[in-house]
């Protein structure tokens, strides 16, 4: 029997129509995905109504509005739907985010466990709003629309644990899981529903794919492999995939990768080689606009040089990496976050500093254009190997 397609887009922009304060969290993202499958638009985010494409001209269907909390339906002009979004249905409308970049801990040795805050409104120093359970570096840093977390890490022995903190008010952060398997210097990426933790040490260096709920607190379990061990990774993603870009593999400093993996979100599964950074690299940090992924300093061997460059790829096709500008001060580890206009990377390693070879510097850099990074501000104090969340 045949599909009658147009009744189908007509029942779906009828329940789009219909979603209102009452609807719960998984029936509105079950509304988006099947609108996704039926008519092959993905939910673009715009920071106002001023922003949005001529509804007459445009073959987006949906936009969410970020000022207000709203999501606008295409119906020839822009109407508003009933209702607003938050908690994970908000998750899967903003790639980035929308007020401000954290630096959770880092190496001030043995450890910080500060948690800084820079809007993303105006370009300034950070401010300490909270403390870590304990001090820790090398971390992975995860985000919800709500809450930012911490994984894995050093303290300094390698640990195991989750814990997060509220972007909502000002407040230290609170263990709420466990990981698989202790891990330090991993990859972060984040789905609507889920953080994910890839590679790393534990010591020894690992391949392991690793996913945490983001709408309940609970440990982490095991869905996947990276095609080799390695640590040092950079970070970030898509709406439909996780990528990890470079990285350390085994047996030695010099097995550093260019390599660009990703995986799904939609199944548990293992990454696939899909293209390759411009050079090879280890201690990069990462960002991502709605349609690329960035890649920002690092490391490279022989020597372990420190790098400047950002690179960029795409999230639409499997394509290399093409270095695209610079960062203000080259440096490896360092924290690697996204607002919805630019990349931030703050502190990170380089012994051309000075003693302690560590720096507090915030840079940020546009996705609209490829251009060098700007030093924008500093953290409360100088540190590597923090992790990076956004709000």
């Amino acid at each position: 029997m045949p599909i009658n397609v147009k009744g189908l887009f007509e029942t779906l922009q009828y329940k789009a129509n219909n979603i209102d304060s009452s609807t719960s969290t998984a029936e509105i993202l079950d509304t988006l995905k099947a609108i996704k499958l039926a008519d092959g638009n993905t939910i673009i985010s715009y920071d106002s109504d001023g922003a949005l494409p001529d509804a007459t001209t445009t073959n987006i269907k949906l936009a969410y509005v970020k000022s207000a909390g709203i999501i606008k339906f295409n119906n020839g002009t822009w109407d508003t739907l009933t209702g607003s979004l938050d908690g994970a249905a908000a998750a899967g409308l903003v790639a980035q985010g929308s007020v401000a970049s954290y630096t959770s801990g880092g190496s001030v040795p043995p450890g910080s466990n500060i948690i800084d805050k820079i809007p993303f409104s105006t370009d300034g120093n950070a401010t300490d709003v909270g403390d870590l359970l304990s001090g820790v570096y090398a971390a992975t840093g995860i985000r919800s629309t709500t809450h930012g977390y911490v994984a894995g890490g050093a303290t300094p022995s390698y640990s195991n644990v989750i814990q997060k903190f509220s972007f909502s008010v000002d407040e230290n952060s609170t263990d709420v899981g466990d990981l698989t398997v202790t891990s330090y210097t991993s990859a972060a990426a984040e789905s609507t529903t889920h953080g994910y933790v890839s590679g790393g040490e534990t010591p020894s260096r690992i391949n392991v794919i690793q996913k945490f709920s983001l709408v309940a607190d609970a440990n982490a379990t095991d869905v996947g492999d990276l095609t080799d061990d390695r640590s040092e990774l950079g970070g970030n993603g898509s709406t439909t995939h996780g990528y990890v870009a470079g990285g350390n593999a085994f047996p030695g400093p010099d097995a550093q990768h260019s390599m660009i993996e990703k995986f799904p979100f939609s199944t548990d599964g293992n990454a696939t080689d899909v293209a390759d950074l411009s050079s090879a690299r280890y201690g990069n940090s990462g960002s991502n606009s709605e349609t690329d992924g960035y890649s920002a300093g690092g490391r490279a061997h022989p020597g372990g040089a420190q790098l400047n460059s950002i690179d960029k790829y795409p999230f639409a096709t499997d394509a290399n990496g093409t270095d695209i500008a610079d960062i203000t001060l080259a440096r490896a580890q360092g924290a690697g976050t996204s607002s919805t206009t630019h990349g931030y990377t703050s502190a990170g390693y380089n012994p051309a500093i000075g003693s302690p070879n560590r720096s507090n510097t915030v840079d940020k850099f546009p996705f609209s254009t490829d251009e060098n990074a700007t030093d924008v501000g500093d953290l409360t104090s100088a540190r590597w190997a923090p992790a990076g969340q956004e709000s």
